[in-house]
């Protein structure tokens, strides 16, 4: 039986998220899911829609994980963020999870915070 998840994507290629999509959907998951790349968007879509999981870049051109922590944060929600890039180094990815009720775990350089 398949599992519907709700995956909000902080990225701003459309190609990184079409794979994403496609791996998950080869695990017998139904992937509900939008694409922002811009703090308004990221804005809308939290207003807009209860969401399972928000999967980030690290950095964008108008946007980063931590806007993307902070913006769940400030509004209350406990949706896992996971960041599918790399950060420069371990402090700034501490720095993100500051004020947050959340762990860390890193796995090849990549790290998911859950609140």
């Amino acid at each position: 039986m398949s599992t519907t998840v709700r995956v909000l994507f902080v990225d701003d290629s459309e190609l990184d998220v079409r794979a994403l999509v496609e791996q998950l959907s080869g695990a017998d998951v139904i992937c509900e899911h939008r694409r922002v790349a811009t703090a308004a968007a990221l804005s809308d879509a939290l207003a807009s829609q209860e969401w399972d999981i928000a999967i980030s870049e690290w950095e964008l051109r108008y946007l980063d994980a931590a806007a993307v922590a902070a913006a769940l944060r400030s509004r209350g929600l406990y949706v896992p963020l996971i960041v599918a890039s790399t950060p420069p180094d371990e402090e700034l990815a501490a720095e993100v999870m500051q004020g947050g009720r959340g762990t860390t775990s890193r796995k090849r350089r990549r790290f998911a915070w859950r609140w």
